[in-house]
């Protein structure tokens, strides 16, 4: 099964190369969405610890946790952000795996993560993800026309809306972490057909059955080999088949 890092930086389009991929048999596993309907309800565990933590006034007329409200709470405040993930990043990191192994089991050969706080580990810990990743999408954007999405899809004022964009990773660095990179400096129609056109080039993955199938010919393989050489020497065949079945 083949698991890509889907990442692009805010109002670069990455929403709408997303939707291109689940049309085309690629699911995602979307950490923002996730959040989303996890928080929404404060009767959840999710929604009580973010009441108890930030009070009622983060509770909407219609019952559910206003997020823009909550956003407003956190944003810029250090020790309120640092509170909002602790009471998230757990339960979120849970259904993320969650969703996950279900796609797996599903049947699917390729998954994309679009989770946020990877590109952070891909800079902290990039040996130990990239053992279990295929690769790394990014989708960029020039930073001006990066700025006039954002104010018209956000109705920000231009200094609001830089202040946004300098909170998070810069689309060069997510450029430079990145495997594939998909321009979004065009039309809809252009980005279409780049992310099209990436798809042509990705290799066709394998089911989660099939890398069982596999790991146990690798299996097979190893104690064959253990009888021939020895035991280390069969240990490295079955972690070696067994690393290649499950990236390819």
């Amino acid at each position: 099964v083949r698991l890509l890092v889907l990442m692009g930086p805010i109002a670069s389009g990455k929403s709408a190369v997303a939707s291109r991929l689940r049309s085309t048999d690629c699911p995602v596993v979307d950490a923002d969405q996730i959040s989303h309907e996890l928080q929404s309800d404060p009767r959840g565990s999710v929604g009580r610890r973010l009441v108890a933590e930030f009070g009622s006034e983060i509770v909407g007329a219609d019952g559910m946790i206003d997020r823009a409200r909550l956003g407003e709470i956190v944003f810029g405040d250090p020790s309120k952000l640092r509170a909002l993930n602790k009471a998230t990043h757990s339960p979120i990191l849970q259904e993320i795996m969650r969703q996950t192994v279900v796609l797996m089991l599903k049947g699917h050969r390729q998954i994309a993560l679009d989770i946020p706080l990877l590109a952070k580990f891909l800079v902290t810990s990039p040996r130990l993800l990239r053992l279990v990743l295929s690769g790394v999408v990014a989708v960029v954007v020039p930073p001006d026309v990066q700025l006039a999405r954002l104010m018209s899809r956000n109705k920000l004022p231009e200094e609001e809306a830089k202040r946004r964009i300098e909170t998070q990773m810069s689309g060069e660095k997510q450029r430079e972490l990145a495997d594939w990179v998909i321009e979004n400096d065009g039309t809809l129609e252009d980005l279409e057909g780049r992310v099209a056109a990436f798809l042509r080039k990705q290799p066709h993955g394998r089911t989660m059955w099939e890398v069982v199938v596999l790991f146990f010919l690798a299996l097979g393989g190893a104690v064959a080999t253990a009888m021939v050489a020895g035991p280390l020497a069969g240990t490295g065949v079955l972690v070696g088949g067994t690393f290649i079945a499950a990236k390819l």
